[in-house]
């Protein structure tokens, strides 16, 4: 899955941050390789790729795929 966060405002703001987690007990990770790891919480930092390390510019939109594994329905939950 990605998860996106949009500046829809007309000024830069702060980074967005969130915490998404598994509520299921299912593994969360940034990579398939690290799924072994049985995560259940990542921290998620919406910084642009060729942007300022601290600001989200106006009208950007920046997405961070997560992973994750399970033989059943998976649930989870995005947090501030």
């Amino acid at each position: 899955m990605v998860v996106y966060v949009t500046n829809t405002s007309n000024v830069d703001m702060p980074v967005p941050t969130r915490f998404v987690a598994s509520t299921e007990g299912a593994p969360l990770a940034f990579r398939p390789d690290e799924l072994g790891l049985m995560q259940e919480e990542l921290f998620l930092e919406f910084v642009e790729r060729d942007g300022p390390r601290n600001v989200l510019r106006a009208g950007v939109t920046v997405g961070i795929r997560i992973y994750s594994q399970s033989i059943r329905p998976l649930e989870f939950q995005i947090l501030d």
